[in-house]
């Protein structure tokens, strides 16, 4: 993998090629920036090797590095300006899955084998905090140790990367992209040395290596995104054919049982309401219903035979209740169905995501995501779960619902590599 960045929870967390723009600076576009360099001036014959990547800016769509805009930087903490960064030496745990699979002896010749479990992934890191003050890089590392707390939750969060350095590789870097998910913090932030490079007296290093540990409880590894708006091939409305005729005798036609009871002891009344379902999802109108039928793209960036599917769905002018489905292409069978959704009540102009990276399903409101009550479900309402389909076929989404709602679906494909 590419140690030149690392982003946890969607936002940078290590960037080697800014280190390296802060320990070489460019003239200074401000004052700002001027009195920042002023103050943080390193040797320039400190970096002997340089494994950035000098395109990494561009292909962030950032703007030149400079410390005025660093994210560790603060104005009202004036050492934050005398820390240029963290360099990430060593990454290890990136390569396959780790796998568990344990081979016991057979009572007869040979050995009988469990089935094959995909473990948890644990990850090693190792970097080179440097600073221009031992306050700097000390403000850097508490900087560092701060960020890392944003996977200490439950759930965990995610961890990007690239797969290779991009340079001198006729590859397209956006099929470089890889995600993890579910990453946590396993083992702190732990200092190994510090040491100067000024040979100055009254001084303390301000160049520290430090090294900590996280998990990743799903072990998979996740390709770019390719996202689609769904845009329906065939739309079928079929009305409900009676099986009987309509002309049944009304059930108010029936005279009423007469009953002999007891007249000193009270009889046991028996409740016979209905109960409710335990889950009102994959409910259609009777009289007729719709049936959409559109195709996925394929994932890109990565070697594997497994990809997710994740469905952003958006409600129109009014509340929705619907089912999806994916089915190979051209098929009718109802046993090739898999990935079943149902929505119940997605309120009008809402917006639910089915994120089968994340393995969970959460509303979006004003761009934030929210806790989804009661409106993801599956149509025998069992919890909804990933949806991981074979990347060598060709696949359907299908919808049903009730005719003429408005919806807009959005789909969005990952490989998935083990």
């Amino acid at each position: 993998m590419f140690r030149g960045y690392l982003a946890l929870g969607g936002a940078e967390l290590t960037n080697t090629a800014r280190l390296v723009a802060h320990a070489k600076p460019g003239p200074p576009q401000s004052m700002e920036e001027a009195l920042a360099q002023c103050r943080c001036a390193v040797p320039r014959d400190y970096i002997h090797y340089d494994d950035s990547w000098p395109g990494l800016p561009a292909f962030l769509g950032e703007g030149p590095y400079v410390l005025s805009n660093a994210p560790w930087y603060d104005p009202a903490i004036p050492q934050s300006a005398e820390f240029l960064g963290a360099w990430v030496t060593s990454a290890e745990g990136f390569g396959p899955a780790p796998v568990d699979r344990p081979v016991n002896d057979a009572l007869c010749a040979g050995g009988v084998t469990g089935p094959h479990r995909d473990k948890a992934r644990s990850l090693t890191f190792e970097a080179i905090l440097v600073g221009c003050t031992n306050a700097g890089v000390t403000y850097g590392q508490e900087w560092l140790s701060c960020r890392l707390r944003d996977a200490t939750s439950l759930a965990g969060t995610t961890l990007e990367f690239l797969a290779a350095h991009p340079e001198d590789s006729a590859a397209n870097p956006e099929t470089l992209r890889r995600i993890m998910s579910r990453v946590v913090y396993t083992r702190e932030l732990r200092e190994t040395k510090s040491f100067g490079v000024r040979g100055v007296e009254h001084r303390q290093g301000a160049v520290k290596t430090v090294g900590w540990e996280m998990g990743v409880l799903d072990p998979y590894v996740y390709g770019p995104a390719t996202s689609r708006s769904v845009v329906w091939g065939t739309q079928v409305t079929e009305r409900i054919e009676w099986a009987h005729a309509p002309d049944c005798e009304s059930p108010a036609s029936c005279s009423t049982i007469p009953v002999l009871a007891s007249a000193i002891c009270v009889p046991a009344v028996v409740d016979v309401s209905p109960e409710r379902p335990p889950v009102c999802a994959g409910c259609i109108p009777l009289c007729q219903v719709q049936t959409r039928v559109a195709p996925i793209p394929k994932a890109e960036g990565v070697m594997c035979r497994d990809q997710t599917v994740t469905l952003t769905i958006t409600a129109g002018s009014r509340p929705i209740s619907a089912n999806f489905w994916f089915r190979p292409c051209g098929s009718s069978a109802a046993c090739d169905r898999t990935g079943f959704l149902s929505l119940a009540g997605l309120p009008a102009g809402g917006t639910i995501v089915a994120d089968s990276v994340v393995g969970r399903p959460y509303g979006l409101v004003d761009g934030r995501q929210v806790r989804q009550v009661g409106i993801v479900h599956t149509p025998s309402g069992a919890p909804w779960t990933s949806t991981v389909l074979d990347a060598g076929r060709c696949w359907e989404l299908v919808a049903q619902h009730e005719p003429g709602i408005e919806l807009t679906v959005q789909v969005s494909v990952r490989g998935r590599q083990a």
